[in-house]
């Protein structure tokens, strides 16, 4: 009986410090910085609002994409902070992963985000003629609404789309602070001695998980989700 009272408690406990992360990140103002805004579960930068029509558009879609999205609680951040946990610890199936990395690369294509206020900034990947055409390159590969990267053999992945992935994550040379970011992510995401000895082993299927986790995260996956409608600027 004591030990049910304590464990009530400590999940009152969780769900009030959950709530409070929400509403301090609601305090708080957009900040355009990419690498910061990916470093908590609930970042501080705050994703410009959707419109009511446009909400109703993102989660009533009939799509299969759209199913994933709700089936996996990816509506919020804390969601998709925790799926992408989950990817990394080898917990979840390897068609929703294909699912998912292709609609963020669709929905980074097909709907600009928003800038902050009256700056330029959009805190996203430049929209450069060259990054879109290697996005472009790996829908093309897309069988349906999916891009059929991992298959259900996790120790196999697609080498061809391997090599279109990695020329669409940042420059480790011209975009070294985007570059190393996204490995603090992993490191935030799976801890820094996991990260270490997944990489010195090298196993496939860490391999191909991690790709698409710093491809999804580079991409916006965090502050907005799956996207397949325009967002407000308002």
């Amino acid at each position: 009986m004591v030990a049910r009272k304590f464990f009530s408690k400590f999940i009152c406990a969780v769900i009030v410090l959950h709530c409070v992360l929400q509403l301090v990140s609601s305090l708080q103002g957009p900040t355009v910085h990419r690498s910061s805004r990916w470093l908590s579960p609930v970042p501080s930068a705050q994703a410009p609002p959707i419109t009511k029509v446009q909400k109703w558009s993102l989660y009533a879609s009939s799509s299969y994409v759209s199913q994933v999205r709700d089936r996996l609680g990816l509506e919020d951040r804390f969601g998709r902070w925790r799926y992408l946990q989950r990817l990394l610890e080898d917990e979840t199936a390897p068609r929703d992963a294909n699912d998912i990395l292709y609609a963020v690369l669709d929905g980074y294509i097909n709907f600009p985000r928003p800038k902050f206020g009256s700056s330029d900034e959009t805190g996203s990947p430049e929209r450069t003629e060259q990054r879109l055409q290697r996005i472009q390159a790996v829908l093309e590969k897309a069988v349906g609404e999916s891009v059929p990267f991992m298959t259900d053999n996790e120790s196999v992945y697609d080498p061809e789309i391997m090599r279109l992935l990695e020329v669409v994550l940042p420059d480790p040379q011209d975009d070294e602070e985007d570059f190393k970011a996204a490995w603090d992510m992993m490191i935030e995401l799976n801890g820094r001695e996991s990260v270490k000895i997944n990489e010195r082993d090298g196993r496939p299927e860490w391999k191909a998980r991690c790709m698409i986790a710093r491809i999804i995260i580079y991409y916006d996956f965090i502050t907005y989700g799956i996207v397949d409608a325009p967002i407000s600027e308002k």
